[in-house]
């Protein structure tokens, strides 16, 4: 453990729906956005939240306005629902700001339908952490798509922030980041959670990374919209980054994405390029 410390719900209509929590421990909020789901991709994130160990789990579900079958799905789950809404956003970090401004936990966790916890512990696990008092989040690994682990680094550079991200699926953040800091920049439809953390390293918040496996991240989805995607690295490069930066940076990503290519012995024409030509 490291610590880098850098200078149509249920009911017809909109309605909320809230039951009481119990414990003097910190509240942790799991947050899940959803849109037109299948039952069993809704069972597969579900089960492994309301599974999870720690005592004090505030769930917070933002559905985008779902036919009835998964809605059915959900409230399948009706008495472990904290607060749930179903009406139609305008994307999934609209959905997250949403869901951020509905929590009460402490800590708040996204865990969005098709993603899900690695085990039960997870929670507990980064609670357990002795520095936890002085910290705003805490991030770990994740397995993606189930087959290796994606480790993230201890410490969050600029440089690394610059062409990679951290999964929000794996970030642990207390509460008044996000109320100092404000929430997610919905005018980016794909990175704004990359964007996010870079404004959260810049404002000097504390933070420590958990070596071991946080989420089962799903691969695919909107963030395989690769023409998008560029486009909005492009206007976040020009956004935070120098000329200098831009074209430092820009060069060692391309240096690195060959090396590794060339020890792989993968020269197949990769599939950001692919797209746009």
């Amino acid at each position: 453990m490291q610590i880098c410390d850098l200078h149509k719900s249920l009911m017809p209509d909109r309605k909320i729906m809230r039951t009481r929590q119990k414990g003097l421990m910190d509240r942790i909020t799991v947050i899940t956005v959803c849109y037109n789901e299948s039952p069993q991709r809704i069972s597969y994130t579900l089960d492994s939240i309301v599974k999870q160990t720690y005592a004090v789990v505030e769930l917070v579900i933002m559905d985008g306005g779902s036919k009835d079958d998964t809605i059915a799905a959900i409230k399948h789950y009706i008495t472990h629902i904290t607060t749930f809404v179903s009406e139609p956003d305008h994307g999934i970090y609209d959905a997250m700001n949403k869901g951020i401004r509905l929590s009460t936990g402490e800590w708040i966790i996204f865990m969005n339908v098709g993603d899900r916890f690695h085990h039960q512990d997870v929670l507990t696990s980064m609670m357990s952490n002795s520095d936890i008092n002085d910290l705003d989040m805490i991030y770990g690994d994740i397995l993606r798509n189930g087959r290796e682990i994606s480790s993230a680094p201890s410490c969050l550079s600029r440089r690394y922030l610059y062409n990679q991200a951290i999964c929000h699926q794996a970030m642990l953040v207390r509460r008044r980041a996000f109320d100092l800091m404000g929430a997610f920049d919905i005018s980016f439809r794909l990175i704004a959670d990359r964007d996010w953390v870079l404004r959260f390293v810049n404002s000097g918040y504390a933070y420590a990374h958990v070596p071991a496996a946080v989420c089962d991240w799903e691969n695919g989805g909107t963030s395989s919209d690769y023409i998008t995607h560029g486009e909005e690295e492009h206007a976040y490069h020009l956004k935070y980054f120098s000329f200098l930066e831009r074209k430092v940076y820009g060069t060692l990503w391309v240096v690195i994405k060959v090396l590794r290519r060339i020890r792989s012995l993968n020269f197949s024409v990769p599939v950001r390029v692919r797209d746009r030509f």
